[in-house]
């Protein structure tokens, strides 16, 4: 992982928002959990029900 430390003089007050970094652990632990109620690996989100419904071959 990189973090850019120069080139955010134009950001009011310095700062950079982390909030994106938070929500990749979220995808991985709701893959896990549907692989783990279904046995069927998701790999591309989001996982909606079109999607679930074809990997599991119903």
């Amino acid at each position: 992982m990189h973090f850019h430390q120069e080139g955010f003089e134009h950001v009011p007050g310095g700062g950079v928002g982390l909030g994106e970094i938070s929500t990749l652990p979220t995808a991985a632990c709701l893959a896990n959990a549907v692989h783990d109620a279904t046995g069927w690996r998701p790999y591309d989100m989001p996982i909606r029900p079109d999607r679930l419904l074809e990997g599991l071959g119903t």
